[in-house]
């Protein structure tokens, strides 16, 4: 816990948005709320939870309850739960859906992993970050996330049933296999805030049939969009000066789409990956008429 905690520091977030002198920047420093790293002053129960109680704050640790529906309680101990930790409900098998307490800030690493039962999920807005594995093979068949919302972890949403994923402009990274095996996932809207697209981000969603990436991307992990067999257009910008290895392995029908020549269509070339560049109106009804 304390080695994950130590990562909700405050951001100074990413000189590369600034738009430029004297204008207004649409995507400005997010202002994050850090959780001391800190040991439980004290543990109890209330109910069918077991919470752990920290200087100013509660942290759900369990339920051993059979509810299918929960709202889980704002506060615990006499303090407001800011924290659901490690493994606090990870393998139960009943629940089906969960309303996240309105205080809360962040859901640490495999929190609801394997709840193999649980199709949906109510974020509140304040949430700063989803720890890894944190919803690993649940059954989500949606995902509304909040636009406070900065950091998800490696294996977040593994092999989660959504069709849709709208990434808040809040967040600034999605790490290594987040979104892995999303195999009902057809379309995504990246946040404008990321500048890399991690490791096998995406990777075996077979559903995927497009991805236009925001210019503020300039990293492509390896193995990002591998086996995306569905995926037929990929918008890359001019941002873009980094491709890992095998990143459209296995997407016999794609065409990467660019603006101009340059490190991307050198990469595609390389790797026999059909590329074109696209007519100036085209390259318009992606990004405006500034794009």
């Amino acid at each position: 816990m304390k080695r994950f905690l130590s990562l909700l520091l405050c951001l100074p977030l990413l000189s590369a948005l600034l738009m430029g002198c004297g204008e207004k920047n649409p995507y400005p420093p997010i202002e994050t709320v850090s959780l001391p790293a800190e040991e439980p002053r004290k543990e109890g129960t209330s109910g069918d939870y077991s919470y752990a109680v920290f200087s100013s704050y509660s942290g759900i640790t369990g339920y051993s309850g059979k509810d299918t529906a929960l709202t889980l309680p704002d506060k615990l101990g006499g303090y407001p739960v800011k924290m659901i930790c490690e493994e606090a409900f990870a393998g139960n098998e009943t629940i089906k859906s969960v309303v996240l307490p309105k205080s809360l800030l962040v859901i640490d690493r495999m929190a609801f992993e394997n709840c193999r039962s649980l199709e949906r999920v109510t974020f509140p807005e304040g949430l700063q970050t989803i720890g890894a594995y944190a919803f690993s093979r649940t059954a989500l068949t949606s995902l509304s996330l909040p636009s406070t919302l900065y950091a998800i972890g490696r294996e977040a949403f593994v092999g989660i049933a959504i069709t849709s994923l709208v990434m808040p402009d809040s967040l600034t990274e999605a790490d290594d296999y987040a979104f892995h095996a999303c195999k009902n996932l057809k379309s995504v809207t990246l946040s404008h805030r990321l500048s890399e697209l991690s490791g096998r981000l995406f990777e075996g969603c077979t559903a995927l049939t497009e991805i236009v990436l925001p210019s503020t991307v300039t990293k492509l992990g390896d193995y990002v969009f591998a086996g995306c067999s569905s995926l037929t257009r990929a918008v890359i910008p001019s941002s873009v000066q980094t491709v890992g290895s095998g990143c459209f392995t296995a997407s016999p029908t794609l065409t990467v789409i660019l603006p101009e020549e340059g490190a991307v269509s050198k990469w595609c070339s390389r790797n026999a990956v059909t590329w074109r560049l696209a007519e100036e109106e085209e390259w318009a009804s992606f990004y405006g008429e500034d794009g």
